[in-house]
């Protein structure tokens, strides 16, 4: 009789043990989705931003180009003044 009581006490412990398991990880499972879920969302926030900063740089990119030549002007006007400066300044 007692290996009995010993096997019905295992089997008992064994029982909510699983039980307690289960519980811990449906727990942390529905945590785990919740992370999951921000983590999406900020992911999807990037992508978004990263879009527009690329077309924010493409269209930087297009304005430089446009304006290339007036930027070269003054570029070599400022050039051209401090030459002259250098040669007909006063030592």
């Amino acid at each position: 009789m007692n290996e009995i009581l010993m096997t019905n006490i295992f089997f008992l412990i064994t029982a909510v043990s699983s039980v307690v398991i289960t519980i811990v990880l449906i727990i942390l499972l529905v945590y785990l989705i919740k992370v999951i879920k921000k983590v999406n969302r900020i992911t999807d926030a990037v992508e978004t931003e990263t879009v527009k900063i690329m077309n924010d740089v493409e269209e930087a990119r297009v304005a430089v180009k446009q304006h290339i030549g007036v930027v070269r002007g003054v570029a070599s006007a400022a050039v051209m003044k401090k030459i002259v400066e250098k040669i007909f300044s006063k030592k």
